[in-house]
Parts: structure tokens; sequence; C-alpha cells
């Protein structure tokens, strides 16, 4: 199992041109008392971790609908996680350029998002039902 967790880590930082050494692969058992791991590597991650992501579990924890509806978001949103895709609008912007539109950098509409996602958040009209 760890050698396809690595191989996909090696495809992702390849992707995203992501610096490999900041990614790093824990193997665990999540059927075990503290994912059978030793009180070193336990103090080690505690100090060192700022991301933890363990799809399976998740996903496996939204097969419940009242946790899916608590919580939400359908087990679906996950698989765009594991769904390393790279997008070039060079010709979409070539396209828009000559009606003279321009795009503005993703940076800047970050806040604009953010800003909308607070202020509705709460607006079940702007939201899927939750099965």
């Amino acid at each position: 199992m760890k050698e396809k967790a690595v191989q996909d880590m090696e495809n992702i930082t390849a992707k995203l041109k992501y610096p490999r050494e900041k990614w790093h692969i824990v193997e665990g058992d999540i059927t075990q008392p503290n994912l059978a791991l030793s009180a070193e590597q336990t103090e080690e991650l505690a100090q060192s971790v700022t991301h933890v992501f363990h799809l399976a579990a998740i996903k496996g924890i939204l097969s419940i609908p009242a946790i899916r509806k608590r919580l939400g978001t359908e087990k679906e949103a996950l698989d765009y996680f594991e769904c390393m895709a790279v997008y070039d609008a060079t010709e979409a912007q070539t396209v828009l350029q000559k009606a003279g539109i321009s795009c503005p950098d993703f940076r800047d509409v970050i806040p604009v998002m953010v800003r909308y996602y607070r202020e509705h958040k709460h607006d079940k009209t702007k939201q899927i039902p939750i099965r």
C-alpha cells in the first residue's frame, strides 16, 4: 500500500511542481490505537505536521447520511482531492482578449470568493441538497 502512496505522491508533486520534500507519507493502521505508531513517531508528528488527510477514512464516514448532512457535503466531493487536474486557459484567454475581456489573476479573485462564501454560507438556496 505504501508503494502506491509513494507513486501517487510522486505523480502529484510532479504535476503540481510542488517540492517533494514538503510531503511525507506516514504508514499507520487506523484499526489500531494511535495508528500503531511508536511514541517517537507520534511526538514527531505532533511537532511537525500541519495537515493530515486520510481520504479512505473520510469517505467511509461520509457514507452515513446523518454525517453528510451535518457536515454539509457529499462524499463525492472528496474525489476532487484525488484528482490532480492541470488547466491550460491559454486558448480561452486569447479568445477573450480579442473581445476586449481580460481575466484577473486567480490570487486576486480568492478574496472575492471567500467573501461571497462567508456572506452566503447559510443560504440554503445556494447549496445542493445533501442526501
